[in-house]
């Protein structure tokens, strides 16, 4: 039996919650990332590069958030307050950039952007029910089920 220190269980917090810190900003990045305001601003950008533009970023994170999702689907965090934390600010943070970048940017495409399926993959409630799901692992599921 492995028994901590109450500094070894505090320098352990401490390590968990500067990883946590990192994984919830990593995984941000690299969807919003996609969400780039560059070139959309500013007089001198033509509808049409602008409607380019913003076709090309919403398809470039509609990919990045399906390898996201892909790739982590069958990941796990059994501590229910760590596991809730960092899918509320997942959530948060990334709901909150794509539902203002639609809103600041969806009117370059044809029509209002929740009608646009061409070009708009997600609605921003698609985005926050898809992250929701993340990090419990299907014994969790399976075992809460009474299987």
């Amino acid at each position: 039996m492995l028994i901590m220190s109450d500094f070894e269980a505090s320098s352990f917090a401490l390590q968990v919650d500067k990883h946590t810190l990192k994984y919830r900003s990593d995984f941000c990045r690299k969807l919003v990332i996609h969400l780039n305001h560059e070139g959309l601003t500013g007089s001198s950008i033509g509808k049409s590069e602008a409607r380019s533009l913003v076709r090309q970023s919403l398809k470039a994170f509609s990919a990045a958030l399906d390898d996201m999702i892909r790739t982590r689907s069958n990941w796990a965090i059994q501590h229910d307050n760590l596991r809730d934390a960092t899918r509320l600010y997942i959530t948060e943070n990334v709901v909150s950039a794509y539902r203002n970048y639609l809103e600041s940017f969806g009117q370059f495409l044809e029509g209002h952007f929740s009608s646009s399926t061409k070009y708009v993959k997600y609605t921003p409630e698609m985005v926050e029910q898809m992250l929701c799901g993340l990090f419990s692992s299907r014994r969790q599921h399976s075992s809460s089920d009474g299987s």
